[in-house]
């Protein structure tokens, strides 16, 4: 380096990792630079050199880099990363004409750990699940923390579906075996969503937004599970649809409806309300299942406004009935955890003139198990307002009979699961049975 400094007369620097007297590695800049100074034979050439220990600055650099890329939780790549790798894996499977695939996973009841035993050990809880994931992808695959207890994973070049689903299946069997955290012992599951590029999207935010919905599909079924995303042919003749754009617009355009299903009494026959049902026709794709867009609206953030619509739509065509028959309307956990419930529910009740005791609100059981204190203020001034209560999908969650008596619902409507084979199935006799025996 010191012949380069005379002889081009421009100044230098150097890094070596250099071992320290005690072991450590050291990492020493060396700058040197071309200067005169005046000798008895007159002015001469000097190098002037200087050395500084950077081992600090450039660790802290390396931090910053890994912090930019990577979730600081479990170490996995985070959003940034990831969507680097998926534009990289679409524009290779484009050029290769090889499909892959993405696979989104949501842990099952996550929130109800950190509820019952503090985000400290559920955070031990993620750091295992990211170090068992880890041990099931290929090295060209990328394991990434999107948030909370949701992971992605780009899977490029790989035959498809079956690579997906084959991991998918490895994942759901490593989280059943049961982990230890602290004291404690658990098991966990997850629910998976899986969309494939090129066929299902060919863009990093679509395929997210599909296996998304495929992954909602999944825990509204029951959970522990994994599906591909599928939708109606004539929804995958356009690849770049912005679903969230479009109900954001139907919304504000007066596009959804309702869709009344008559509730009848087994003793008589007789007909006692309607439950109210969200329906979605398109202008251009024709009517759009709920199933898709509810979950759509949860992840676009649409899906307070869409269950506050719903309750004011059902209020006012429930209060131009010529006979008093009851309405219910399904309320999601996302909008029951808003502070203003109650006021939403007087202002479509005030604008509709339909008195209270005709209104009824479906509440989901699992909206019951994160905050209960706060989801019993909520009830409580609910019921006071005249409001009936029913509560939706019961036995499908973990909420005891115990639990009930404190919400005071005016109905428990049985799980599917336990409803569907009821007249071959004895079982599922004995337990709604031993369900309804109390409210008689």
């Amino acid at each position: 380096m010191d012949d380069a400094v005379f002889a081009t007369g421009q100044p230098n620097e150097n890094e070596e990792v250099m071992t320290a007297a005690n072991g450590d590695l050291r990492i020493l800049l060396t700058r040197k630079r071309l200067i005169s100074l005046p000798t008895e034979n007159g002015e001469q050439p000097f190098i002037l050199a200087s050395t500084t220990d950077v081992t600090r600055l450039r660790e802290a650099e390396s931090r910053a880099q890994f912090l930019a890329e990577h979730d600081p939780l479990t170490g996995l790549a985070n959003r940034s990363r990831l969507n680097n790798r998926m534009a990289q894996a679409i524009e290779d499977a484009a050029q290769s004409g090889e499909q892959g695939a993405l696979i989104m996973l949501d842990l099952d009841d996550f929130k109800a750990i950190n509820d019952q035993h503090g985000h400290p050990m559920g955070n031990d809880v993620l750091r295992i699940v990211a170090k068992h994931l880890a041990t099931l992808v290929r090295p060209a695959d990328t394991l990434a923390r999107l948030g909370g207890d949701e992971f992605c994973i780009p899977q490029p070049a790989s035959r498809q579906p079956d690579g997906a689903f084959a991991l998918a299946q490895r994942i759901l069997s490593s989280l059943a075996k049961p982990i230890t955290v602290g004291d404690w012992h658990m098991m966990l599951s997850a629910s998976i969503g899986i969309a494939l590029f090129p066929d299902d999207g060919n863009s990093a935010e679509l395929l997210m937004q599909r296996a998304d919905i495929a992954l909602y599909e999944v825990k509204r079924k029951g959970k522990n599970d994994y599906l591909r995303f599928s939708v109606d042919p004539q929804e995958l003749r356009s690849e770049s649809w912005d679903i969230a754009t479009d109900l954001r617009d139907a919304l504000a355009a007066g596009q959804l409806s309702l869709a009344l299903q008559p509730l009848t009494s087994a003793a008589d026959g007789e007909t006692r309300g309607f439950e109210a049902l969200a329906r979605w026709e398109h202008p251009t794709r024709g009517t759009i299942p709920a199933d898709v867009f509810i979950p759509a609206a949860v992840s676009a953030g649409l899906i307070r406004q869409l269950d506050s619509w719903m309750l004011h739509e059902a209020c006012a065509q429930a209060a131009r009935w010529p006979w008093p028959a009851q309405i219910s309307v399904n309320v999601s956990t996302t909008q029951l955890e808003r502070r203003d419930m109650e006021a939403v529910a007087t202002q479509g009740l005030q604008a509709s003139g339909l008195p209270p005791e005709r209104l009824s609100l479906d509440i989901a059981e699992k909206a019951l198990i994160g905050d209960p204190e706060h989801v019993y203020t909520i009830l409580a001034g609910l019921k006071r307002l005249g409001i009936g209560l029913a509560l939706d999908d019961f036995g499908s969650g973990w909420y005891s009979l115990a639990a009930l008596h404190r919400f005071q619902f005016d109905r428990i409507k049985i799980d599917r699961s336990f409803i569907g084979n009821i007249e071959s199935d004895v079982r599922s006799v004995a337990i709604v049975r031993a369900w309804t025996w109390p409210n008689r």
